[in-house]
């Protein structure tokens, strides 16, 4: 999507007051640097644990920075639970403005088989990507 200085910036909204640091659930396969900007849900088999976004899992939030702890056995990320910035779609999936994002696996999202603005609303489609309010 190329930036126009004629249109509203929909993407880049951080809100700090909603960025926690969480330890992120091992055995997902993806690197740092692809763990960025991924969808992730809570895991409820430990305290203050997500886990990369499954097929149909609720997005609790989105990765916004990693920390490899490897010499204590853990990586940590930052969570940002309220935003407004992109999250990668799965290839091939169909999404459009109003739909409400979960899971697709890998931290990927797709659209919700009913929308539900009051977990996220996706504002803006792009090829690789869609821009959500949560």
């Amino acid at each position: 999507m190329a930036f126009n200085t004629n249109q509203v910036v929909l993407d880049g909204f951080t809100q700090h007051d909603f960025a926690f640091t969480m330890f992120l659930k091992a055995g997902h396969g993806l690197t740092d640097d692809e763990l960025i900007g991924r969808a992730v849900t809570l895991d409820t088999t430990a305290d203050a644990t997500v886990e990369v976004a499954g097929d149909g899992d609720a997005v609790y939030g989105r990765i916004f920075q990693v920390e490899d702890r490897s010499q204590e056995g853990v990586v940590t990320v930052t969570v940002e639970t309220r935003f407004r910035k992109r999250l990668k779609k799965a290839s091939g999936t169909t999404m459009a403005r109003g739909d409400t994002a979960v899971g697709a696996g890998d931290g990927l999202v797709k659209s919700a088989a009913a929308a539900d603005a009051a977990k996220n609303v996706v504002l803006s489609v792009a090829s690789e990507y869609v821009i959500v309010e949560q």
